[in-house]
This record gives structure tokens, sequence and C-alpha cells, in this order.
């Protein structure tokens, strides 16, 4: 089976290849990549500690339903990317009332969890939906407005895959499968290592 590094690694390739540019990013639209967390590894491009550390800091926000102080921002791969005032996923999750419907039958077993919304400043990440598809096991589906495929994807991913498993532990279950709609995934022209078609948008 392909490893999860290779299949960053082609995205990024077909991205780089075959995708338009803007300003200063190449990109494609509408994509989706899946993996299934029963053959899940760690990216190695991911900081594992940072996002450890970060998801910890989210769950410390949803708790108390506001945004706090980051308990280790020297090591926040969050703030060193985003800068210190960026607001954390967390505040905004109602994790009590999702694991209550993915619970339920009458439900569907389904249920989202919504990050901060405002047009100024929209996040990259805009919900993850919850879903217990096959018995044992619970899924998400992550829609994400966008995402910097060579600096941060292998981070969303991992951070992802944290949040999956804390849900699976909630619920006495198994983690399924990750699925990524990205609307706009690319990477920045200054980190290209394929041959980019310049000038798309150009007059």
């Amino acid at each position: 089976m392909e490893s999860i590094d290779n299949r960053l690694e082609n995205l990024r390739r077909e991205i780089e290849i075959y995708g338009k540019t803007g300003h200063n990013t190449v990109f494609l639209t509408n994509v989706l990549i899946s993996f299934d967390t029963r053959n899940f590894d760690i990216p190695s491009e991911a900081n594992h500690m940072a996002a450890m550390i970060d998801f910890e800091w989210f769950l410390e926000c949803s708790a108390n339903g506001r945004v706090t102080a980051h308990p280790n921002p020297k090591k926040s791969f969050w703030i060193e990317h985003f800068g210190e005032n960026a607001e954390p996923y967390g505040y905004r999750w109602n994790l009590t009332k999702l694991i209550e419907k993915l619970d339920r039958v009458e439900t569907e077993r389904q249920a989202i969890l919504y990050n901060g919304c405002g047009q100024d400043n929209p996040p990259c990440i805009s919900n993850y939906h919850f879903q217990r598809t096959e018995p044992g096991r619970v899924d998400v589906a992550v829609s994400m407005r966008s995402s910097d495929v060579v600096k941060v994807l292998a981070q969303d991913v991992t951070m992802t895959w944290l949040l999956l498993k804390h849900i699976a532990k909630k619920l006495d279950v198994r983690t399924g499968k990750m699925h990524f709609y990205i609307s706009n995934a690319h990477v920045y022209l200054e980190d290209a290592n394929w041959p980019v078609e310049q000038d798309y948008f150009s007059d």
C-alpha cells in the first residue's frame, strides 16, 4: 500500500504540474484525498509533538468555551505558522453534544464540529463531519476552504488524526477513514519543485 508520505508528495507534484497559477501560488480546486487509519502513519513532514501540544490546547479551549493562553507557545506549530493572535479551532467545539449525537441512532450517528466563522478571516478548515458508517468505527470528513500542501497539510492531517482518535475513544470504537475535501489545494511558487506555468491570470 502506498505510504502517506508518497500520497502527499504525489498530490504536491500533481498540483505543481497540472495546477493553475494565481498571484503567488499554483493550485487545484475541489481536491479529495483520503486515508484509512487502519494503515496510518504520521506524515514525516508533520511535527507530531507540536500537533499533540496544540491539540491539547484546542481541547482546553473547548472545555472552557473560550480562547485561553497557549500552555507552551514556543513549541506550538499553530503559533509559529499562523502567529500569536491566531484563534485556535477548539474554542467553538461542543464535544459533549457531538458525542451524544454520534451515540444516537435517531441522528443517524453523525455530527459536525464547526470552526470559527467570519468572512474577513475564515478558517482554512470549516468543519469536521463525523459518521459511524460501519459497526465499531467512526469516520471523519474534513471540509477545507484552503490548504498549503507543502507547509501545513501534513500537520492538518496529523491534528485530524488526533481529533478522530479522541472521538473514537470517547465512543469506545475504533478509528475509520479520514477524507479531506479541499476547495483550493495550493503550493506557493517559492516552494515549487516542479516546472510551473506562469501568468495564468495575466491579461
